[in-house]
């Protein structure tokens, strides 16, 4: 479904080339297709059209991270940050970025502010108790996985990391039936 979204995409920027939603669009199609380069390119055609737009930065930079590339990935989330204050998304990925790195105290108070923005976002909750694990504070980390698991029951990835939890504190059955969910 992503290649004929592309293609349509594609159709309606043929039809009209400053259509700031078709490359952007393409972009994150190409991301969810792990096309990176691919999702750069029609990214950067997107905010060459439209630079005060803070998402389009937010996704390159997204894309930036899964290449790797930290520098440009934070330049994307300080200029989304720049032109959008309270974009809870810039926050939250700028946080990624830095725990990526290994500086989970920047990271922590970027979900800090990303979830003051958006307290109903499980991903800040999830990923803010990973950066707190990693800093070997598992009762903020336990506290901010239940967060999360209210607030997406459904989600494998809250129930691995909190079966990741238990392990690490040496509550194996506990761990087993989290990694069993």
């Amino acid at each position: 479904e992503f290649e004929r979204a592309i293609l349509d995409y594609t159709k309606a920027i043929e039809l009209d080339p400053s259509y700031v939603e078709a490359y952007a669009n393409i972009g994150l199609a190409y991301t969810k297709l792990g096309k990176y380069d691919q999702a750069l390119y029609y990214y950067n055609k997107a905010i060459s059209e439209y630079e005060e737009d803070p998402s389009l930065y937010v996704d390159r930079g997204k894309a930036y991270n899964e290449k790797e590339m930290r520098r440009e990935a934070m330049a994307d989330f300080n200029k989304a940050l720049e032109l959008d204050a309270e974009s809870p998304d810039a926050y939250l990925n700028r946080a990624l970025t830095y725990a990526r790195e290994g500086k989970f105290e920047e990271a922590i108070a970027d979900y800090d502010r990303s979830i003051k923005l958006d307290p109903k976002n499980a991903e800040s909750f999830l990923y803010r108790a990973i950066s707190y694990a990693n800093k070997m504070e598992p009762e903020k980390s336990m506290a901010d996985i239940e967060r999360a698991m209210e607030l997406n029951p459904q989600s494998p990835e809250v129930y691995l990391n909190r079966g990741n939890l238990y392990f690490n504190q040496g509550q194996n059955d506990a761990a087993i039936s989290d990694y069993n969910k």
